[in-house]
């Protein structure tokens, strides 16, 4: 008669058996107890495709949360206070809705935000708007990177050109360069309004 907790090991030919008071076991009965291996497949597949269908959402996701994030700070920055990187004090702009992309330096980008108003503090003959790097509102020279111009593009050297109109057939262009943190003034110079690129002596050149 077995008793309760004991084991004992018979003879046998075949699979091993155990003897327990609940009754005899052979091991292959616990094999086939043990989840099937296309079960523990099905599982994992099932996770995988789970773990991938995530992933692609958070990537169909993130540029619209991008956008939404550089609409904000475009609003924002044109409402900053501070000094403006061309001297006189920042007031309160409203953004006129469309994000201008610049292009990219390395891998950041660059956004120009443009102002729409309020009209009477708007220039006549040139815009009013500020400067994202990365979806931030960027520094020139330790001020704010907003101000005046007539056209902010990239050159190929990855420099930002200010272009501001200096008077009726001039334009006042200066060479920023990008240091990881903020801009910095490389070179100003004075060029007719239609060659930026080319610095003039004198703004009288540019009538003739």
């Amino acid at each position: 008669m077995p008793y309760s907790g004991s084991s004992s090991r018979r003879a046998f030919s075949g699979a091993p058996e155990l003897t327990f008071a609940a009754g005899t076991f052979r091991s292959n009965d616990i094999l086939r107890a043990s989840p099937p291996l296309d079960f523990l497949v099905s599982c994992a597949y099932r996770v995988g495709f789970a773990l991938i269908t995530a992933m692609l959402a958070v990537i169909v996701l993130l540029p619209t949360a991008r956008a939404q994030s550089i609409d904000e700070t475009c609003v924002d920055a044109l409402a900053s206070e501070g000094q403006r990187w061309d001297g006189p004090p920042m007031e309160t702009f409203t953004w006129d809705g469309t994000p201008v992309d610049a292009g990219s330096i390395e891998i950041s980008s660059v956004t120009v935000c443009r102002a729409n108003g309020p009209l009477e503090i708007l220039p006549p003959v040139q815009f009013i708007g500020c400067v994202l790097v990365d979806g931030r509102l960027a520094t020139i020279g330790g001020s704010l990177g907003c101000g005046a111009y007539r056209d902010v593009r990239l050159d190929a050297d990855g420099a930002l050109i200010w272009i501001a109109r200096s008077n009726g057939a001039a334009d006042e262009v200066s060479r920023l360069l990008w240091s990881g943190a903020e801009f910095y003034r490389d070179q100003t110079y004075t060029a007719c309004w239609d060659d930026p690129f080319t610095a003039v002596g004198d703004p009288v050149d540019c009538g003739r």
